[in-house]
């Protein structure tokens, strides 16, 4: 009874495995999409003759797709495939620019890559090529490509190899992405702060300038775009309404006078104040008083 469930299990697991596919020369290598075919084919218990339009299906990349088809009859066989397509994709001149990138390329941070993805794409290619690259040589490598902040975490932690470096990078990022998380907060509540500042700068203005307007004067002239604008403090139907004149006087043939005062300003009383003609008048009387004294 166990070993039939177990059968069972193990070929629910074989149904649910899917045809690796190649789609992209840039990210994936095709010494690894070959790799992932062997035991496919194994696990399946795929026959000879089958493999290849099997393979014709797991090729999605244009450039192989397109060769594949022109070239399918005279192959024949799945290893004389494996055979043509290392040569036409993984030959000599190719594993020279790999090598060539592994020790001259830098990461950039404004990509879309993060800093373990880098690494571990170059670990990728490094592993395909004919006279691979020792581990520490690679770490030495690929510490070049980061930044100078980001290589002096590398070298003070004495990485020994690739997972190590793979932890360090991931916790890197992690910092990296939370400071700038931390950072676009704090520029949000900044731009929030200053509008609200802008806004009740622009109040406080507003307010002044009617308090100003509204004490200091007591005459006032406007027209009726003025008047009538129902924020206007000086509304003519208010105003008419207060001083308790009919709005409709018009039409009762008083004329609207255009100068009004301002009911909000309380009436003037010059208490206390003379007009320039009595200052005048008493200056020169005092004059006459004292060339009297002086002459007694």
């Amino acid at each position: 009874m166990n070993v039939n469930s177990g059968l069972l299990a193990g070929c629910s697991l074989l149904n649910n495995l899917n045809l690796p596919i190649y789609s992209d020369h840039t990210t994936q290598v095709i010494g690894n999409f070959l790799k992932d075919l062997d035991p496919y084919f194994d696990l399946k218990g795929v026959a000879e003759n089958l493999k290849l339009p099997l393979v014709a299906r797991a090729v999605q990349y244009s450039f192989i797709k397109a060769w594949l088809s022109a070239e399918y009859y005279k192959l024949v066989t799945y290893q004389n495939f494996r055979a043509q397509v290392t040569q036409l994709l993984w030959n000599d001149q190719k594993q020279s620019s790999i090598r060539c990138k592994i020790f001259q390329d830098k990461f950039y941070r404004n990509g879309e890559e993060t800093l373990a993805a880098h690494y571990q794409r170059y670990v990728n290619l490094a592993a395909n090529l004919h006279s691979p690259l020792s581990e520490y040589d690679l770490l030495g490598a690929l510490t070049a490509h980061y930044s100078y902040e980001v290589q002096k975490f590398m070298i003070s932690a004495n990485l020994k190899s690739n997972q190590e470096a793979f932890t360090l990078l991931g916790k890197l990022q992690a910092k990296d992405e939370e400071r700038k998380a931390h950072k676009e907060n704090s520029l949000e509540t900044k731009q929030r702060n200053f509008r609200k500042r802008k806004n009740k700068k622009a109040e406080n203005n507003r307010e002044d300038n009617r308090r100003e307007y509204n004490q200091t004067v007591r005459h006032i002239t406007y027209d009726r775009r003025q008047v009538n604008h129902h924020r206007s403090p000086y509304n003519q139907r208010d105003t008419q309404r207060h001083l308790g004149q009919n709005y409709n006087s018009r039409i009762e043939g008083n004329p609207t006078n255009r100068r009004q005062l301002n009911p909000q300003v309380s009436e003037f009383h010059p208490t206390g104040r003379g007009t320039r003609r009595d200052v005048i008048s008493e200056s020169i009387n005092m004059r006459g008083y004292e060339s009297q004294l002086l002459e007694s």
